[in-house]
């Protein structure tokens, strides 16, 4: 809070801050020490932490559906081995077909959860920085008016463009960043969707010829 460059450019009435400012109540100055000890350590980190909820709830959503499958596949298994026991060491090609059929839909509906998950997170990280882009534009015109306030309004905008500041730059390509992305979850989602519904339907037509198969396996469905 101490920056004499901050301080020196803050004593001009037309000095306008865009963006998210961070103040650091250090009384230090611009200098690489001023960020280099726990205090400033732990003020930055805690912002970078803000920027960490996508992945860390990605990284849970992982781990709790990898959990679930792991949990399921080790009940497949189990079947497995409780029908090898009572057929003498053996299992009939209806049984393999269905157990086989199981591990995959469990796999497939695991990975479609996360997807699901990872879509949702998206949405929420696009609302809550799709004002902030916004914003961001809005100061940035505002700083350009203010230190151009003798210039037309077209010529601010030229001259930011002539910095790479436009709306384009800070508003509409991080939204087609994050859109694009959602659209690529999408598609991968419903590739899943579909597969998990033929494995279903290979498992219905195989237990409907078998109902003594049917009540082993129901549970797992």
């Amino acid at each position: 809070n101490k920056d004499e460059l901050t301080n020196f450019i803050q004593g001009y009435t037309k000095y306008v801050y865009f963006g998210h400012e961070i103040v650091i109540e250090n009384g230090k100055g611009h200098s690489m020490d001023g960020f280099l000890t726990e205090q400033e350590q732990k003020a930055i980190k805690k912002e970078l932490k803000k920027l960490q909820g996508y992945v860390e709830e990605n990284n849970k959503s992982f781990v709790k559906h990898s959990n679930n499958a792991i949990s399921k596949l080790a009940s497949i298994e189990l079947l497995r081995t409780n029908m090898m026991t009572t057929n003498g060491g053996w299992l009939s090609s209806s049984q393999q077909k269905a157990l086989e059929s199981l591990s995959a839909l469990t796999i497939a509906q695991s990975f479609s959860q996360l997807i699901d998950d990872e879509i949702n997170q998206i949405k929420k990280m696009y609302n809550e920085k799709e004002k902030k882009f916004e914003k961001n534009w809005e100061d940035a015109q505002k700083a350009g008016n203010a230190v151009g306030k003798d210039i037309t309004v077209s010529e601010v905008l030229e001259a930011l463009d002539e910095g790479h500041v436009n709306e384009s730059s800070m508003v509409g390509d991080p939204e087609q960043m994050i859109s694009a992305k959602e659209r690529q979850l999408s598609t991968i989602g419903s590739s899943v969707s579909n597969y998990i519904l033929r494995v279903r339907s290979s498992i219905n037509e195989i237990v409907d010829k078998d109902q003594v198969l049917a009540s082993q396996i129901g549970g797992l469905l």
